[in-house]
């Protein structure tokens, strides 16, 4: 028997009610009919790949290319992809890690019907579009729309069996909804804090006197108990660029996981404000504002260096990168969408997807992680707010507002953040923190321990001076020359028209010419060997 033995509902239904990544297929037991179904944002992304005689599918991109393997396909590795995730995170500039490989679109299921796919629309992006439109938009309503998905998320992953449930903190508007959402669920018994950081840094006073108000036990555990560095560049960038969707970027030293915990995340909070300010406003008319725009969102690697070196990807990548934005542009004319709703929308297919969506499972072999703010309202929500509103982060204080009223009245960390929204929404009063953090239960003992696997911590004079000129710890300072020699190795290897379809091939060879001279250098070396090294990888 099946989990879904006996579910009556339209199968768009049940996709409609997915919450973050996850992928379902579902057989209709009376006509055969078979769906692939994800969230309507498209978190958990749907790969396809067409031979000559057959599609195959899948949620999962390791399990796709071995079956690929298996039956003797091997694709073709798209280094175009890998340079745009490594630069910005915007995986969604250049399709899919393969070439010849296709991406579910966001607001779309498959139906597969007698050996016949074909991609079908929710029918929740038309009502999301038409609250979008403006046509009848209802604050209040849509807000509470958001509220009950983000006090229902928290619900359920809370009881979600594992050893520890665990919650970020650090005084941030996001993670103070996520402590609201916690407290409205019930389930606050459940959850420990985790400090980033040091106990008297900067930001800790207010997420500690937030824990001791509410006497939630304080850790270091951020959910794994060992976090590694291999010792060696291209061994480290299999750790960072992991491919559970495509490459994605994972921390520098991910852990090992030797506990079983849940983590809660709010990579979705990126929705309360402007993601990318106003690039997107000026973007749709001037050709040389579309290029500022487009090396903008690219990146570290699309930007020019001035005098140094000159943009490091290559014409014909900003070329095609402009073009797949103006293709997301177009949709937003077609759909009658606000202009002004474009710079979400543009975050939503190329980033939200791609780094924050995924990341509730990019770190799945360590921790689970789930990210409670996703809400197919809150695009609506966020949009029903006047910009000035927006970036006085009125979204997020009326979301805390709405789901504990007590909480949102404590201190914040920048008071220029909250006051306007104070002067104009006056609650009865402001409180203090009840507990001062001395009352705390702090638990620093099961803190993460950071191994390397460097043969000898002497370190050169050289390595040290870089490190301290670049500000970056000396471990890092010393990969330095590593990056630059392995990728004029890689550089042997690849063939020259894969290179300069990518990169600018003049603006590289000045960069590789010395050690770093800048952070921003060091950070080019860094994005650019790992890409790479990816690329080349068996």
């Amino acid at each position: 028997m099946g989990a879904l033995d006996g579910y009556d509902r339209p199968a768009h239904e049940l996709g409609e009610s997915i919450r973050g990544a996850l992928t379902v297929y579902v057989e209709d037991s009376t006509n055969g009919d078979v769906y692939v179904l994800t969230d309507i944002f498209g978190s958990s992304m749907v790969f396809q790949y067409a031979s000559d005689q057959d599609i195959y599918i899948s949620s999962s991109l390791p399990k796709l290319l071995s079956v690929l393997t298996s039956m003797q396909i091997k694709p073709e590795k798209s280094l175009k992809y890998a340079a745009m995730l490594a630069s910005s995170n915007s995986g969604g500039l250049i399709d899919a890690p393969y070439v010849g490989m296709q991406v579910l679109g966001q607001f779309e299921y498959l139906k597969i019907q007698k050996s016949r796919l074909s991609s079908e629309t929710y029918p929740l992006r038309d009502r999301i579009f038409e609250e979008l439109r403006g046509y009848k938009t209802d604050l209040g309503k849509l807000r509470q729309l958001v509220v009950t998905d983000i006090a229902n998320n928290v619900a359920a992953a809370s009881e979600y069996q594992t050893r520890s449930h665990i919650c970020h903190i650090s005084g941030r508007l996001e993670e103070r909804v996520l402590l609201a959402a916690i407290r409205k669920s019930g389930f606050e018994h459940v959850y420990t804090m985790h400090l980033a950081g040091s106990i008297n840094g900067e930001n800790a006073e207010n997420a500690l006197g937030l824990a001791g108000n509410y006497k939630y036990p304080v850790s270091g555990n951020p959910g794994y108990e060992i976090a590694m560095m291999a010792g060696e560049p291209t061994e480290d960038s299999r750790w960072r660029l992991h491919e559970t969707a495509g490459l994605l970027l994972g921390p520098a030293t991910p852990g090992l996981r030797s506990t079983n915990s849940l983590v809660l995340t709010a990579g979705f909070s990126k929705m309360f404000r402007d993601p990318w300010g106003s690039f997107v406003e000026e973007s749709a008319t001037q050709p040389s504002s579309q290029l500022q725009f487009a090396r903008s969102i690219m990146g570290p690697l699309g930007n020019a260096r001035g005098d140094t070196y000159g943009t490091l990807l290559s014409d014909s990548l900003i070329t095609e990168v402009m073009g797949n934005i103006e293709s997301i542009f177009k949709k937003i004319r077609n759909f009658n969408l606000p202009h002004d709703v474009k710079r979400n929308f543009l975050w939503l297919a190329t980033q939200g997807r791609y780094l924050d969506g995924e990341t509730s499972r990019s770190l799945s072999p360590y921790v689970a992680r789930f990210d409670p703010l996703y809400s197919p309202w809150l695009l609506p929500t966020s949009w029903s707010y006047s910009k000035t509103d927006r970036a006085r982060n009125y979204l997020p204080l009326d979301i805390i507002s709405d789901l504990d009223m007590e909480i949102v009245s404590f201190p914040y960390n920048k008071a220029i953040e909250v006051e306007p929204y104070f002067s104009e929404r006056p609650l009865a009063r402001r409180r203090s923190f009840n507990h001062p953090p001395s009352d705390i239960e702090l638990n620093w003992s099961n803190r993460p321990s950071f191994v390397s696997h460097r043969v000898t911590q002497e370190y050169s004079q050289e390595e040290l001076a870089l490190a301290s000129r670049l500000g970056i710890p000396v471990r890092n300072a010393a990969y330095a020359n590593t990056y630059r020699r392995s990728i004029l190795e890689f550089m042997e290897i690849i063939d020259d028209e894969v290179l300069e379809e990518c990169f600018n091939l003049s603006s590289l060879n000045k960069l590789l010419r010395n050690s770093p001279r800048r952070l921003a250098d060091y950070r080019a070396m860094k994005m650019i060997h790992d890409c790479l090294a990816w690329y080349v990888q068996e």
